[in-house]
């Protein structure tokens, strides 16, 4: 974001203003910052909150670009609320809105990134053309100079001071394009994983949006940045993404989705990566889950293959220092133990995970109680209830009922939506509920 500079005098004369409406454009942008900044604040905690301070934020933009059309950094602050918007909406409570409301926010969050790459790739073209004519201006005064022309400038006169304030915008360099590039593959990701259907707008649609991006200009903007380890990791994630959009839709064959998995990361190295190796799991987690919803009754070795990797993937990112929100990584841990598990149950009865049944819930059960451990440390209520639930749950699958219904009085309502994220993610069944009293099939409720 462009950055705002103002001396003391521009200062005191806000402060003085107080809550009156703002007048300039760069009293509209501090007012649409601010509304922005408050929704940052509350995106955490209160998604609804949140997503009213961005709605401000952007009808103080379009407001102030109706009153100032060519101020840059309104145009560029706009797309910014408007992206995050979109994005609190879709993605803060998939189970409180459709799908199809998610995927309009989020095309609408990536046409909006494209106005403002446009936006960015104009005024770096414009910075450069006017920066060669500087070049070529400074040349001549020193071809006058060497010619014997002589200063008539007071060497002991100070400049005159200025007392308005002033605006420093920095250039648009390939960091910034970059930025906005891999910010636009992320949120094409983000609309690959709503698509349970060659919905919205289309996956050809997306498909024809991001070759450019992919097979051109990421290119173009990674020079000089030092920025490819990023890039490319932001790459595969998107990928492996479509290619499960796809395969999901019908739209390509389960060889090509594979190759396009192997393709996307087998390159990389992520070994020292936690972030990569996460991704990559999720990659492996989303495949077995294409699989189950498309062919549950078929490519067990394929399934039990890609869990496993998944699981040395999560495993080795849970060792690295530096590893962000550890918690949830033992979460997937667990998880992905219990869709082992699965496997050895009907209609795939995979003999290797039928025989290991036992020590796969041993394990998830132990994993979900490290996710335990580390959420009540930092803090994450959320993380915290949802181990404590499925570390019950992993108790129950081996027997033991009286903890799953312990933890289901305790954390009544929330563990509810606990036990429907299992089932849709696979990993308990609805009759395995039922079994262990935790769901009444004549009404069906939890």
């Amino acid at each position: 974001m462009p950055k705002k500079q103002f001396l003391k005098e521009k200062k005191s004369k806000h402060a003085q203003q107080g809550t009156q409406a703002p007048a300039t454009a760069d009293e509209y942008l501090a007012a649409g910052v601010d509304f922005e900044e408050a929704g940052e604040k509350w995106r955490g905690g209160d998604a609804a909150k949140s997503t009213r301070f961005f709605l401000r934020a952007i009808d103080t933009y379009d407001v102030a670009l109706s009153k100032f059309p060519n101020s840059f950094d309104l145009a560029y602050n706009n797309n910014t609320a408007q992206v995050l918007t979109s994005l609190v909406e879709a993605l803060s409570d998939s189970r409180s809105a459709g799908n199809e409301d998610n995927l309009k926010s989020l095309e609408e969050a990536i046409e909006l990134f494209q106005r403002c790459l446009a936006l960015q790739e104009l005024h770096y073209t414009m910075f450069h053309v006017q920066s060669e004519a500087m070049d070529t201006q400074d040349s001549a005064h020193v071809s006058d100079a060497d010619e014997g022309g002589v200063s008539v400038s007071d060497p002991g006169s100070q400049p005159p001071q200025d007392d308005r304030w002033a605006t420093i915008v920095e250039p648009v360099t390939n960091d910034t394009l970059l930025d906005t590039l891999l910010v636009q593959l992320e949120a094409l990701t983000s609309l690959c994983g709503l698509m349970n259907a060659d919905a919205g707008k289309g996956l050809a649609w997306v498909e024809e949006y991001s070759r450019t991006l992919v097979m051109e200009k990421i290119g173009v903007y990674l020079k000089g940045t030092g920025r490819e380890g990023e890039a490319s990791l932001t790459k595969a994630n998107f990928i492996s993404a479509l290619a499960d959009a796809n395969f999901r839709c019908q739209r390509i064959n389960l060889a090509t989705y594979e190759r396009a998995l192997e393709e996307s990361f087998g390159a990389l190295d992520i070994s020292k990566n936690p972030e990569g190796l996460c991704n990559k799991a999720e990659s492996m987690i989303a495949y077995n889950t294409a699989l189950r919803l498309i062919a549950p009754a078929d490519y067990p070795v394929s399934r039990w293959k890609a869990l496993s990797s998944a699981l040395e993937s999560l495993t080795a990112a849970s060792k690295l220092l530096g590893a962000d929100n550890v918690a949830k990584i033992h979460l997937l841990r667990g998880d992905v133990e219990l869709l082992r598990a699965q496997l050895g149950k009907l209609p795939l009865c995979y003999d290797v995970a039928a025989k290991n049944s036992g020590t796969l819930a041993k394990n998830a059960e132990k994993f979900y109680r490290g996710a335990k451990n580390v959420a009540r440390i930092s803090g994450d209520q959320k993380e915290l209830t949802e181990a404590l639930v499925k570390e019950a749950l992993a108790a129950g699958l081996e027997g033991d009922l009286e903890r799953i219904h312990e933890a289901v009085k305790l954390e009544k309502g929330v563990s509810q939506e606990v036990l429907e994220d299992a089932v849709d993610d696979g990993l308990v069944s609805i009759e395995e509920l039922s079994t262990m009293g935790l769901y009444n099939p004549t009404v069906a409720t939890f």
